[in-house]
């Protein structure tokens, strides 16, 4: 199978929309018109009888075919009900499995729910690596500790999206939008997020080394101890991707973490970050959840 079919694939527990029963209304239609001119050509049906009688079979044939339309408007909405309900629990079943054809089975399943008008529920810590997602709908999605590595999510709508602990090193989310996202000790080394909308978004204890910034909107971010500068083996200076403004440079300090004033230097050895300011905890497990 290709990775296209693949990707497309539906559900083996899906069978699609109701068919509208349309064949009903026409069945109906067809023998009131039968007996009608049935009724006339022998002669039962005359003068004002016949007229009374059209009248009451039209009346009827409206009122079949306006229930029909409600059946099966009814039908259509339970039906993408039920699917968006089998898409996440497959998604929660799969979200750990890897390789290529796993990756692709997800990439599907959440095209499936973007085209119901849905978003995935819960995938956190999910293997989405290389994943194909250029223009999703994850707004406000679990994608805690979720392994994106070198994923396509160009265009992505990550709006409120949580992204605690994800490997995004290498993503392209050139033109994404994530506003108001928390990417708190995510890792998005050599990212590309080129004309990135970032309004709002938590980058504390984020990787940025080497991220690609040019043109975004870092208006109302939190950036801090965020690493923006890696110092190479053997070179005397830090290095900083050109694409960093100056007022996050002047701010950075001697091993490339973004500072405040008054706050103290961060230590490579420090602990990690095991609580934020709101209580929260972060994800656990995501490397188990990561083996093939």
């Amino acid at each position: 199978m290709d990775r296209e079919s693949l990707s497309r694939r539906r559900s083996p527990f899906d069978e699609g929309p109701p068919v509208p029963p349309w064949w009903l209304v026409i069945l109906f239609a067809g023998a009131l018109t039968a007996i009608t001119w049935v009724g006339w050509r022998g002669g039962l049906l005359q003068g004002q009888y016949l007229v009374v009688l059209y009248f009451v079979l039209l009346g009827v044939f409206f009122n079949v075919a306006l229930l029909a339309t409600f059946f099966w408007l009814w039908m259509n909405l339970n039906s993408k009900r039920e699917r968006r309900i089998q898409y996440n629990q497959e998604l929660r079943y799969l979200r750990a499995w890897g390789g290529e054809e796993g990756r692709l089975r997800k990439q599907g399943l959440i095209r499936e729910l973007n085209a119901l008008g849905a978003v995935p529920n819960d995938l956190e810590q999910a293997v989405l690596a290389g994943a194909d997602l250029a223009g999703a709908n994850l707004r406000g999605c679990n994608l805690r500790g979720a392994d994106l590595r070198e994923a396509n999510l160009r265009g992505a709508d990550l709006d409120g999206a949580d992204l605690w602990g994800a490997d995004l090193s290498g993503a392209k989310l050139n033109m994404a939008s994530l506003r108001s996202a928390n990417l708190r000790s995510a890792n998005l080394e050599n990212a590309e997020l080129e004309k990135a909308q970032l309004t709002g978004a938590n980058f504390h204890r984020c990787n940025l080394v080497n991220a690609n910034l040019h043109g975004s909107d870092l208006s109302r971010v939190r950036l801090e101890r965020a690493r923006f500068g890696a110092r190479p083996e053997g070179a005397f200076q830090q290095t900083v991707h050109s694409s960093v403004e100056d007022w996050i440079r002047e701010r950075l300090d001697e091993k490339g973490f973004y500072t405040t004033p008054g706050s103290e230097p961060e230590d490579d050895n420090s602990k990690d970050d095991s609580k934020d300011d709101e209580g929260d905890t972060p994800p656990s497990g995501g490397d188990a959840a990561r083996e093939n």
